[in-house]
């Protein structure tokens, strides 16, 4: 008995000399993991440490590209040779090709004989879409440039939208239509001339440029005396209102081309006249001025500093990158409505592209070249040429309604012989 209980005791006194070991080697283990889990803490804080240091290098170095980009200072020397009286020029002669139209449109349909090809006609309907996408580039350019201010270019357009319609107006009832009907021409002749006039001339591009300066107004100034703080929210909201306006037109021709509703002729020179893909690319024009200011802001910049470097080569570059940019994909799109009705036989699509003007601002290619030599930073000090672009393209429309009655009044001798 005494010799088993040694022997337990034997056995007890091994097993805790085994625990003690173990408890012994546990000590001696533990603190080399903690050394490792100190160095793995250590390791990623580290890599942390690293990840935050090039999260602001990146941010500096993006602030400073943009500061770069957005600087006054340092301007770049490139400037493209056109200004914004190229594009004037450019602009009246696609109103020049739009008044050909007119003719060779009365010639085929009334007199029976159209003196363009139908390539040349094809060429001249893409060229004289150009009119008012050219002229408003002109416009925002004499803003951005300082030559003119906004309320100017508002209260100029206002002018000539007025004084066009009714000019028009008077024309058509007093030298075409009464004119005619003491001729003894049917009311069918008079009518026609009347649609030709509003299909090919487009009425009035004055509507368009004095909407579209109008909305300009609304984004891109800043009121003195009213509208403060929040309530600037209330003055950019008005701008909706001249897109409103422009949209209720785009109704009312849709409409009448459908013969939905009859217009009165003395309503169709107040009405806008550019499909709304037009509309499109300079909305998305102004919203990027404003977007380019608000950023210029952002960076540290006053007001003051922005309206300068609106005024330099660098912004000028930005402006003609971006709207050439813009016309190609605008175009591109647009293109691809006009395509439609060549690759379907879908009677409602081709409709709806027809009835929707979709297709009519394949011509913003022709204006992708010209615009990408432009720079609305030359600015020109004398006005005088202005003044005779202005009449040459007066002049050049004038022509037009002039021709216009000639023929009809051939015709009717020769009928009368």
């Amino acid at each position: 008995m005494e010799d088993l209980k040694k022997e337990e005791i034997n056995e007890e006194s091994i097993l805790n000399d085994d625990v003690s070991l173990v408890k012994d080697e546990e000590e001696n283990v533990n603190p080399v993991d903690e050394i490792i889990e100190d160095d793995n803490k250590a390791l990623v804080e580290t890599v942390d440490a690293i990840d935050d240091i090039v999260a602001v290098d990146k941010k500096a170095k993006k602030e400073k590209k943009l500061r770069k980009k957005y600087s006054v200072d340092g301007d770049i020397k490139y400037r493209g040779p056109f200004s914004y009286r190229y594009l004037r020029i450019f602009a009246w002669i696609a109103i020049a090709c739009g008044q050909a139209l007119v003719i060779n449109e009365f010639s085929g349909n009334i007199l029976e004989g159209k003196v363009l090809s139908n390539w040349v006609d094809t060429l001249f309907t893409f060229i004289s879409t150009l009119s008012v996408p050219l002229f408003i580039i002109a416009t925002f350019s004499t803003i951005l440039n300082k030559s003119k201010s906004i309320k100017q270019v508002i209260i100029f357009y206002a002018f000539a939208y007025i004084g066009f319609a009714l000019s028009l107006i008077i024309l058509y009832y007093r030298y075409i239509d009464d004119l005619l009907s003491k001729l003894g021409v049917s009311e069918e002749l008079i009518s026609a001339v009347g649609d030709t006039i509003e299909t090919k001339v487009g009425i009035n591009v004055f509507s368009d440029l004095l909407v579209l300066s109008v909305f300009y107004f609304f984004i891109m100034y800043d009121p003195k005396n009213h509208f403060k703080d929040k309530k600037i929210i209330i003055f950019r909201l008005l701008s909706i209102v001249p897109l409103l306006v422009a949209l209720t037109s785009y109704i009312i021709k849709i409409l009448n081309r459908y013969d939905v509703i009859d217009i009165p002729f003395a309503l169709a020179p107040f009405l806008t006249t550019k499909p709304p893909f037009i509309y499109v690319l300079f909305i998305s024009l102004v919203l990027w001025l404003k977007h380019r200011e608000r950023k210029f802001i952002k960076l540290g910049g006053t007001k003051e500093q922005f309206e300068m470097f609106e005024n330099s080569n660098r912004n000028s570059l930005a402006f003609s990158i971006f709207i050439c940019i813009l016309c190609f994909a605008i175009a591109t799109i647009d293109t691809a409505f006009f395509l439609i009705p060549f690759f379907t036989e879908n009677i409602s699509l081709i409709l709806f592209v027809l009835a929707t003007e979709f297709g009519q601002c394949v011509g913003l290619f022709f204006a992708i070249p010209i615009l990408m030599l432009f720079s609305y930073s030359r600015k020109h000090k004398q006005s005088s040429a202005d003044i005779i672009i202005v009449l040459s393209g007066v002049g050049m429309i004038a022509f037009t309604y002039i021709e216009l009655i000639y023929e009809i009044v051939v015709r009717i001798a020769a009928q009368s012989v």
